[in-house]
């Protein structure tokens, strides 16, 4: 497991710290969209670990069978939604490698640069029929992503509410004493 922990900084800033390293990156959210884009943006930081992924895990391939690939080059091209709320549509991406490389080096590279990130992307990105949604924040700070329900809440399922008898809507239950 790996911890990074993130402060909101205001002004749609934030700091990350890697645990392992103490390595820390910045974001601010960009200029269309009420940032100051004084840094990577939150979906540009998604774009970023897809093409270094890509870079890694070819990396690995190439060290196993002694190729040489420095210098290769990765171009990531994000594209955003336009209606809210925004969401990654498309990541486009051009990898460069070095020349000299052999045939069987090229087809071996370019099938494993769609594992790791850009696999786990892909399959997030697939359309799903079931959306999510941001509610807010609990007491606690955390805040709330929620799927649609298909049946009974975890809290009516708990109190043994009817299904009819529990909506968004309406305050949750009271807590059991005990």
């Amino acid at each position: 497991m790996v911890r990074i922990e993130i402060r909101y900084d205001g002004e749609l800033a934030c700091r990350a710290v890697h645990g392992p390293s103490g390595t820390t990156i910045s974001t601010d959210a960009p200029v269309d969209n009420q940032g100051r884009g004084l840094s990577f943006s939150p979906t540009d930081l998604v774009a970023t670990a897809l093409g270094t992924c890509m870079a890694t895990i070819m990396g690995i391939v190439a060290r196993r069978h002694d190729w040489r690939i420095e210098g290769m080059h990765v171009q990531v091209d994000k594209e955003m939604t336009g209606e809210l709320p925004r969401r990654i549509a498309r990541l486009a991406c051009v990898v460069e490698g070095p020349s000299g490389l052999p045939a069987s080096a090229v087809t071996a590279l370019s099938a494993m640069a769609m594992v790791g990130v850009a696999r786990t992307l892909a399959e997030a990105m697939a359309d799903d029929p079931v959306p999510t949604q941001l509610y807010g924040f609990t007491r606690m700070g955390h805040f709330e992503l929620t799927r649609a329900r298909r049946g009974a809440t975890l809290a009516a399922t708990r109190y043994r509410l009817p299904w009819s008898a529990w909506s968004s809507t309406h305050p949750p239950p009271p807590r059991r004493s005990g």
